[in-house]
């Protein structure tokens, strides 16, 4: 295969003279870009991409998408590649069917070794729906990087859900909040806790917060109170503030403001007077308080929820083998001390995995004890 030169054309206009110049060329050996050695390539955003005016619906194949048409002409569909270049699929369509054909078989062996994990959507509470994948793919690069398995994540409802699917097979792993998990665990006792995950602070709290000079002792004197929740609370913060609204307050008539933006915007919304108090999560408060102390001395904390158990990788017993689980678990284990894995880590807020404490399931006894799984579940 020789590169092509470019054709000479010319160009004219006003006063210039008659000007010649040569039209671009992705092969022209005059604009210093040399022909691939093969006859396709591979892009980030349409996977194979023919390196010579012919396309090729991928679809055929088995793959989504199509092969786009690559040169500077850019012609619009394959019939008019093909009419302008008649000669040129004999030389590169043949590979090309054949490397997409491999492509195809090896997509599909991947997929049916893919392991299946459920994630609720409770633990992206700030992400939409539609972004939910993108949300996904940390966890599952942090997957890929440290055990060298493909994983497909299903997003479901609640912990619950992902439980269910766990026992019916549908799923093999599972990522629960700890509260969840002790409601799961009572339905499904042969779920199994792989490794921990550990965040900053370490201690699952939630807090609720009123100004300085609030009159309040308790929760129950701020009936008829302004409210304000800030966008992407976290579960269990919202599981304790309903708590103890039922237990004080009596299911008293609180009147919210409606929802911040972010805790930031929440507290700073107490502070200013705009409301009464605010709930938040043990991290974002402590956070607050780094990064405005000044701030942060015009607050005082009314309520501190009991300690909840940390969010967990699970399976079912007997559903992966010994040789599987202990890939996870030593992956998720040492993930920290790669460089790759600890900018995943980053991503999903998780400062390691730890191997399951002693006391987890203590923890998850005592919590049940003050949070019951909800009627129907």
């Amino acid at each position: 295969f020789k590169p092509r030169m470019g054709r000479q054309v010319v160009a004219t206009g006003g006063a210039q003279s008659a000007v010649r110049r040569t039209e671009r060329n992705p092969w022209n050996a005059r604009h210093r870009r040399k022909p691939p050695k093969s006859g396709f390539r591979f892009n980030s955003t349409l996977g194979l991409r023919l390196c010579r005016p012919i396309c090729v619906r991928k679809s055929a194949l088995g793959l989504d998408g199509a092969l786009e048409y690559y040169d500077s002409r850019r012609a619009p569909n394959c019939s008019e590649a093909l009419a302008r270049f008649p000669g040129v699929y004999r030389y590169y369509l043949p590979s090309a069917l054949v490397v997409l054909g491999a492509l195809a078989g090896a997509g599909q062996a991947g997929e049916s070794a893919a392991v299946r994990i459920g994630i609720p959507r409770c633990v992206f509470p700030e992400v939409p729906t539609a972004l939910l994948p993108f949300a996904n793919q940390p966890f599952k690069d942090l997957l890929k990087t440290q055990t060298g398995i493909d994983c497909e994540v299903v997003n479901d409802d609640d912990g619950m859900k992902v439980a269910r699917d766990i026992d019916a097979g549908k799923t093999q792993l599972g990522v629960f909040l700890g509260h969840e998990f002790a409601w799961a665990r009572q339905k499904y006792p042969d779920l199994e806790p792989i490794v921990v995950a550990v965040q900053k602070p370490r201690e699952v709290k939630a807090f609720i917060l009123v100004r300085h000079d609030s009159k309040a002792a308790t929760l129950a004197d701020l009936k008829a109170a302004k409210l304000v929740v800030p966008g992407g609370t976290r579960e269990h913060s919202r599981l304790f503030l309903a708590k103890r609204r039922a237990d004080d307050m009596a299911g008293g008539p609180v009147s919210p403001i409606g929802k911040a933006d972010t805790v930031q915007d929440a507290i700073n919304k107490v502070i200013d007077g705009d409301a009464d108090f605010t709930v938040t999560d043990q991290g974002s408060w402590a956070y607050f308080q780094r990064i405005y102390p000044g701030r942060a001395q015009n607050l005082k904390v009314l309520a501190e929820s009991e300690v909840f158990p940390q969010t967990v990788v699970a399976y079912h017993k007997g559903s992966l083998t010994d040789a599987v689980v202990k890939k996870f678990r030593d992956g998720l284990l040492t993930a920290h001390e790669s460089a790759q894995g600890l900018k995943s880590m980053v991503k999903i807020r998780v400062e390691k995995f730890a191997p399951v404490p002693a006391t987890y399931f203590t923890t998850l006894a005592d919590i049940m004890k003050v949070y019951p799984a909800p009627a129907g579940k």
